[in-house]
């Protein structure tokens, strides 16, 4: 059994009263395996049930389900997005990967649909999206006749690199609506 630690919510509570920053280490893993070796276990098993797991979703796939799976990392560099590229997500089929891709790719742009339902939008992206222009952002949300908010300082992942800004935009839209 690997000892994964206290849970998430446990893990990063304030505990009560007044905090000392200076006690806190800010090179603690707080949460998961606490060894290297529990780790790589953990990342074996896990590999061996997503691998499963995919199997059955492409041989669902073959037969006419229409269920698919969209994965998406989003996290501030050096998060450790490519890490669990590596280690988790290489032990999947790559061919079920590369047709994951080519559905994004090829996906219908729905804009116009959502544009004639009618309904109030918001268009919000960071400054600085490197994963989707804010020019094409831009020229979506015109199209939608958006409201558009463009949250400073942050990138493809506004709600982690400015999650203030972020909430504001979106609590002014709300109220507005």
């Amino acid at each position: 059994m690997v000892d994964d630690g206290p849970a998430p919510i446990e893990a990063f509570a304030a505990p009560p009263g007044r905090v000392d920053l200076s006690e806190l280490d800010p090179a603690a893993t707080p949460i998961g395996p606490r060894s290297r070796s529990a780790a790589r276990n953990a990342v074996t098993a896990l590999s061996e049930r997503l691998s499963g797991l995919q199997a059955r979703l492409l041989a669902q796939g073959s037969s006419g389900n229409p269920r698919r799976v969209l994965l998406i990392l989003q996290g501030m560099d050096t998060c450790g997005k490519d890490g669990v590229i590596k280690h988790v997500l290489g032990g999947l089929n790559p061919v079920g990967l590369r047709v994951m891709g080519t559905a994004l790719r090829e996906a219908a742009d729905r804009t116009a649909e959502l544009a004639a339902a009618g309904l109030p939008v918001l268009v919000l992206y960071g400054e600085h999206d490197d994963a989707w222009p804010p020019d094409i952002q831009a020229e979506m949300a015109g199209r939608l006749a958006a409201r558009v908010a463009v949250i400073p300082g942050a990138a493809h992942s506004p709600a982690v690199e400015n999650p203030a800004a972020t909430a504001q935009a979106l609590l002014d839209f709300w109220l507005s609506s």
